[in-house]
């Protein structure tokens, strides 16, 4: 993230777009007031399941932010997310971030879930 970034807005870095129009991103990045979350999102779309995670209580600005993640695209319970997160300025060392399961994805009318980047 650049050092002028405004961390103090809410802003997705990145972003996997649910295939259902209209619906959120089943899995984002994002900034909101200082602080580094994922969010994950899936289920059924007239009431979908939302969890986030604070990576960062307040985000490192001017360095690099890699990140890898796993996702097992599922509108149920078979549904999993992983993420590891590094900052290579400050460590070498990935932190194992996220593990967990549940929907991550919506199901379209034939029960695919399809979801792409943005």
């Amino acid at each position: 993230l650049p050092a002028d970034f405004p961390s103090e807005t809410w802003t997705i870095v990145h972003q996997m777009h649910g295939a259902a129009d209209g619906a959120s991103p089943a899995f984002d990045v994002l900034v909101d007031k200082g602080r580094l979350f994922v969010v994950r999102r899936g289920g059924p779309l007239t009431a979908p399941i939302k969890t986030a995670w604070e990576l960062e209580p307040s985000v490192t600005t001017g360095v690099w932010h890699d990140f890898v993640y796993y996702a097992r695209w599922s509108a149920d319970d078979q549904g999993q997310l992983k993420v590891w997160h590094r900052v290579p300025s400050t460590s070498s060392t990935w932190d194992f971030a996220i593990d967990s399961t549940g929907p991550i994805g919506y199901a379209s009318a034939d029960g695919y879930v399809a979801p792409y980047p943005k």
